[in-house]
């Protein structure tokens, strides 16, 4: 699924699957995305900021400069994730 640019901020993902999805600039500020499997997606220079990420699977997901500024990683999977310039200040990891 391409969803390049898609404007998702403050929407409520929960446990969606985005596995492979082409996520790069999307605005996802603020989304509620517990639970929610982004194996392998693509989601480079995306915005999560404020984002609740709580048990959410990152494998080998590309986020290279993302900002994962104040969301909340509890218990998410970041195996093999490419976060080169990710920036996760504040975020609770």
């Amino acid at each position: 699924m391409d969803l390049h640019r898609a404007m998702l901020a403050e929407e409520n993902l929960t446990g969606a699957s985005f596995v492979g999805t082409i996520l790069r600039n999307a605005q996802l500020n603020g989304a509620i995305m517990s639970g929610v499997d982004l194996t392998n997606a693509r989601a480079m220079v995306a915005s999560f900021e404020g984002a609740i990420l709580q048990s959410a699977k990152l494998i080998h997901c590309q986020l290279n400069g993302a900002s994962l500024k104040n969301a909340d990683l509890t218990g998410a999977d970041l195996t093999g994730a490419d976060v080169w310039q990710t920036d996760f200040s504040g975020a609770k990891l």
